[in-house]
């Protein structure tokens, strides 16, 4: 992770590191666990995102889990 720390660095100013399934893990099981978790990884309703990396969290998810993630990170994800 540090490499790409590294190299993700040069083209941002600000890097913000999520534990998404740290968060989730404390959750109890259910659709608003994800909602809570994700509304303590992402930094608040404005927030928005140039780049995110979610390796293979979404392959650990359920199928209603992983709509209400991917809903989310889109409604974050700056536009072009």
């Amino acid at each position: 992770m540090a490499a790409n720390i590294a190299f993700y660095s040069r083209f941002a100013r600000h890097i913000q590191i999520a534990d998404f399934p740290h968060e989730l893990e404390a959750e109890v099981e259910g659709q608003q666990s994800v909602t809570r978790a994700l509304d303590r990884c992402l930094a608040g309703d404005d927030a928005s995102y140039d780049l995110m990396l979610l390796w293979d969290i979404i392959n650990y998810l359920d199928r209603d889990q992983a709509g209400l993630l991917i809903a989310r990170l889109h409604a974050a994800a700056r536009p072009n």
